[in-house]
Parts: structure tokens; C-alpha cells; sequence
């Protein structure tokens, strides 16, 4: 049923309706978009929207950044439904309103509302900006912070060089991190090395200020 729902999101729009998507959703003009991004008129982002120029990929990490969401789903419309559902999921336990939200964390109060209906992929940043706010617990979204920060492609040096072959390797990766994130032992491995990881940080934080107060002594 996922699969399904994943390959009739991934129809509904192409790269243009995307960043109108994001845009429209950050209430801004075309102008006012593109003096966002650095782009060098409205008249840009006007071809961007109708498909009649590709952005670098400067520009998509711009836009992306802008739209709380990942550059993979700008350029493919790949969505992990269950990332948005998962976080809708908690959002709600904790009894946040959309627009509390998006009055907290300074982003737009639609953001979630499209997150919910499929509409746009979160990005893992904004996933664990929303934890770190509310008090969730980040190691609940592990595997889906592993997927969506793996299929990053910034990497890549421009939109023309993403290839056929490009797309093949990207659902190569796919199929090895599913079948890693579907391993229970590979699964308590990486949960126990975040832990002991955030048990280091917290070790290191405390041993700051004492080893600051004592440089400042000397």
C-alpha cells in the first residue's frame, strides 16, 4: 500500500511545481524568491516553475534549505511517507497545533500540514530541530535520519550530470539501507553507538567549564 501511495506522490508534480510548492508555501513573490536564493530577477524562478531552466545545485541547496525539506525530493519527488507520518505521528502526541509550531520555530505554519498530506519531505535538520524544541526523542527517528541524510546528493556537481545511472545507484542504496535498517542486530548496534556517542558528548560538556575555569585561572 506504501509503495502505491509512494509512486502516485512521485507523479503529482515535476521540479517546477516543487519550488513553486516551497515558495507558495513561504508566502513570497517570484521576486522577492528569488532575491532569497540569488537568483537574478523573478523572471528566473518564472522559468524554473514552468520547467524552462534547471537550477544549479547551488540553487536547490538554497531552495531546499528554504523549505525545511531535502534536495533528493526537489529533484526526484521522492517521499518517505513514513518519515512524515512518524513525525506527524508525534507532533500530535504531544498536542502541537501546526500553527504553534510554525509561530516556535519560525517556519511556515503550512509546512506541516503539507508534510502530513504528502505534499513535501521534511528534511532531517527540521526533524531534529522539532525534537530538540519539544523534547522528543531523536532516537526514535534513527533509521529515518540514516535515510534521508544517506541519500543526500549534494555531492553531485550539477543537475545535467544526474543520469540514469545516477538514479540506479541512488535505489542500489535504498535497497542495502533497507535491508540493513530491517536487521534488528545491525538496528541495536547503531542505536547503542548513538547512545554511548551522546553519553561522550554530555562527558565532554561537563568537562568544559571546569577545564575553562582552570585555563582562566592560569
Amino acid at each position: 500500500m506504501q509503495e502505491k501511495n509512494k509512486k502516485s506522490v512521485l507523479q503529482i508534480l515535476n521540479i517546477g511545481e516543487r519550488i513553486r510548492t516551497v515558495r507558495t508555501m513561504l508566502k513570497l513573490s517570484q521576486g522577492d524568491f528569488a532575491s532569497k536564493i540569488g537568483a537574478n530577477s523573478y523572471s528566473t524562478i518564472l522559468r524554473y516553475e514552468k520547467n524552462m531552466m534547471k537550477p544549479s545545485m547551488d540553487k536547490i541547496g538554497l531552495i531546499a534549505d528554504l523549505g525545511h525539506t531535502t534536495e533528493r525530493w526537489l529533484l526526484t519527488g521522492d517521499i518517505d511517507i513514513e518519515s512524515c507520518d512518524r513525525l506527524i505521528k508525534y507532533v500530535k502526541e504531544k498536542h502541537l497545533g501546526y500553527r504553534t509550531i510554525g509561530y516556535d520555530l519560525n517556519v511556515p505554519k503550512d509546512l506541516l500540514s503539507a508534510i502530513e498530506s504528502h505534499k513535501i519531505q521534511p528534511s532531517a535538520n527540521f526533524i531534529k530541530k522539532i525534537c530538540n524544541f519539544y523534547d522528543i526523542d531523536k532516537y526514535l527517528f534513527v533509521d529515518i535520519f540514516l535515510q534521508l541524510e544517506n541519500f543526500g546528493i549534494s555531492s553531485l556537481t550539477g543537475f545535467d550530470k544526474i543520469t540514469n545511472e545516477d538514479n540506479i545507484a541512488f535505489d542500489k542504496i535504498a535497497k542495502i539501507n533497507k535491508m540493513l535498517l530491517e536487521d534488528e542486530s545491525a538496528q541495536d548496534m547503531i542505536f547503542d553507538l548513538l547512545k554511548a556517542r551522546k553519553v561522550m558528548e554530555n562527558a565532554i560538556s561537563e568537562l568544559k567549564s571546569p577545564i575553562k575555569k582552570a585555563l582562566n585561572d592560569t
